[in-house]
């Protein structure tokens, strides 16, 4: 079995009778990052965004929502979430105003400064 281009270099596949295309995101160079600390930190979203890969040197709490969004070291249903340090990729999640994706994230550090940063996959 190897793992190969498809003809219109978009896709990666398996090379077995299936032929299945095997999932991967792709980076859009559309990112934003910040220096994390004791204050939050707004971070405006790439336009468009609706699933982002996330990455922080150190353990940080995120929020989404507006412009107006803050996250805070307390984690609490539909507010701030602890992200430990790392890399993920997640949708971005839905604003129920108007059933769009959020447009910006919040993030402050756990415990120690890092950088954090989010980019557009597709």
């Amino acid at each position: 079995m190897s793992l190969k281009r498809d003809v219109a270099n978009e896709d990666y596949v398996f090379g077995t009778k299936s032929s299945q295309a095997l999932q991967v995101t792709r980076w859009t160079g559309q990112r934003v990052g910040v220096t994390t600390g004791p204050a939050a930190e707004l971070i405006q979203l790439p336009t468009g965004t609706e699933l982002i890969e996330i990455t922080a040197t150190e353990n940080v709490y995120v929020a989404f929502g507006d412009g107006t969004v803050v996250a805070t070291a307390t984690i609490g249903n539909d507010a701030s979430r602890l992200f430990l340090a790392g890399v993920q990729i997640v949708p971005v999640p839905i604003d129920s105003g108007n059933d769009l994706p959020f447009t910006h994230m919040s993030v402050i550090e756990e415990s120690s400064p890092g950088v954090f940063q989010a980019e557009q996959v597709d």
